[in-house]
Parts: structure tokens; C-alpha cells; sequence
């Protein structure tokens, strides 16, 4: 697993605790921490093969890894944006 896949499980585990927490926790976390999502996925797409070329079992692990917080990311900041608690967001819901 390479460094920036399990940065992003990480990031992942760490999206999905705030999605069950609070909305300040919740609006905490996505002003702080945005950037630092941001330059993760970066990198994901960056060690990507672009176009339609088959994935490796490594890179499958580091898309799905990208797309997961990409999901919970986008979770966090409709909540923080519009106040809605998402419904059925997070791994465990």
C-alpha cells in the first residue's frame, strides 16, 4: 500500500468519525482541514494512469481510497454549507 493510500484511509476514518459527530465538529473540521484534503487527492490523481488505461491492484486501492474521501468530503461540506445533517453518510450507515 503506498503512502498516499493509507493518508487517504486515514483521512477517510477520520471524515467519516466527524460525519457522525457534531455540526461544529463538522464545520471545524472542513475549514481546517481543507486544504490538507485537497493535496491528498492531488496526489492520488498525480500517481494515477490517466485515460482509460486498466489499474494495477495498488492504484484500484489508491482510486477507490481517493473516491471514498471525495464522497465523504463533499458529505461534509453539504452539511457545513447548508446546515442538513447528511443522511446514510459515513461507512457504517
Amino acid at each position: 500500500m503506498s503512502d498516499t493510500t493509507a493518508a487517504l484511509q486515514r483521512m477517510a476514518d477520520e471524515l467519516d468519525r466527524v460525519l457522525r459527530g457534531s455540526q461544529e465538529e463538522a464545520e471545524a473540521f472542513y475549514r481546517a482541514r481543507a486544504v490538507e484534503v485537497g493535496r491528498l487527492l492531488d496526489r492520488a490523481r498525480d500517481a494515477l494512469p490517466q485515460g482509460d488505461q486498466p489499474l494495477a491492484s495498488d492504484q484500484r486501492a489508491l482510486h477507490d481510497a481517493a473516491e471514498l474521501v471525495g464522497h465523504l468530503y463533499a458529505a461534509l461540506a453539504a452539511w457545513v454549507l447548508t446546515g442538513e445533517a447528511p443522511e446514510g453518510m459515513g461507512r457504517g450507515r
